[in-house]
């Protein structure tokens, strides 16, 4: 060993009891630069047992400092490394800010593994120096590095990501779309909430499913995105509309709303009768009363479920 670690120190990483584990872990983090040579050589000795070496790449990430980094990624550059999965764990620990230079540095020449673990480091620093390097990587060939990237930008607490965040919505890769619609939903503004409007008729359902999920936490700002979709010419559009609507709850839907009442579609019409019960606005009665005698019982069931809740007595 390099000797800064105590090799009682070491040994108790290993530890059975997770009390005594965590305790060394957290000594030896503490120690920072100091400790990295030792657990680098702690991580290579195939004697140790597999909690020790674990405990070692999770202390190693979390110091990760400038030096740390610098080192651990010289190693994985190596295929044939005894210690690449250890490190992987390790470089998944990574987000001190301290390690920004290297990881760029370290994007060099990189595999398509390292670049992934780099673009999520970058991200957990969680400083806005780093978003133009995550940007970059949204043009990698590799999707998971794109993926890893477009996450990253969704960490910074910043909204200079979202003009970035908001291109990565037309990338070729359904998985990437999803990340970014995903990252997107953290940001409860029109302009956010009219762009994820638009993905509705993704050509992809799940891309489209998590569109639905971004503007109903997004709330207000989606209402009026969304409310011009209940006349789209698709009937899948237009029940989604109406379903974000019904969870939106916003009371300047309600024209829109009754006017889906009488939608070709059994479930926009459904939705629709719901959300008007939600919103609980008096000149809904008189469309909701049309539903008693619509074809189908559940609209019926629903329509009376809300006229009840606006006051209507049934008894």
């Amino acid at each position: 060993m390099a000797g800064n670690i105590p090799d009682q120190l070491i040994q108790q990483l290993g530890a059975a009891d997770d009390a005594e584990q965590h305790r060394a872990t957290e000594q030896v983090i503490a120690m920072g630069d100091n400790a990295v040579d030792d657990l680098i050589e702690a991580l290579a000795n195939t004697a140790h047992s597999s909690a020790l070496r674990l405990h070692a790449a999770l202390a190693l990430g979390r110091i990760g400092t400038a030096n740390a980094v610098e080192k651990m990624l010289t190693i994985l550059k190596d295929p044939q490394s005894a210690t690449a999965l250890y490190l992987t764990t390790a470089m998944e620990e990574v987000h001190n800010p301290a390690s920004i230079d290297a990881l760029v540095t370290g994007l060099t020449d990189a595999d398509d593994i390292t670049r992934q673990l780099i673009a999520g480091a970058l991200g957990r620093t969680r400083d806005p120096r780093v978003l133009e390097h995550l940007e970059a990587l949204l043009e990698d060939g590799n999707y998971m590095v794109r993926c890893n990237a477009v996450w990253g930008m969704g960490q910074l607490p910043t909204e200079q990501a979202v003009p970035a965040l908001m291109g990565a919505l037309r990338d070729e890769d359904r998985q990437v779309r999803m990340l970014a619609i995903l990252m997107l939903g953290h940001h409860s503004t029109d302009e956010v909430a009219e762009r994820l409007a638009t993905m509705l008729t993704d050509d992809d359902k799940q891309v489209r499913r998590e569109a639905s999920g971004a503007l109903v936490q997004i709330g207000t700002p989606s209402c009026q995105a969304v409310v011009p979709l209940l006349g789209n010419d698709d009937v899948d559009t237009r029940e989604m509309a109406a379903l974000i609507l019904r969870w939106t709850s916003d009371p300047s839907a309600v024209k829109a709303l009754t006017e889906a009442l009488t939608d070709s579609s059994a479930y926009v019409r459904h939705q629709a009768a719901r959300a008007l019960g939600r919103l609980r606005d008096q000149t809904a009665v008189p469309p909701l009363r049309t539903l008693l005698d619509d074809p189908d019982h559940r609209i019926r069931q629903t329509a009376e479920m809300s006229l009840r809740k606006l006051g209507v007595n049934f008894d």
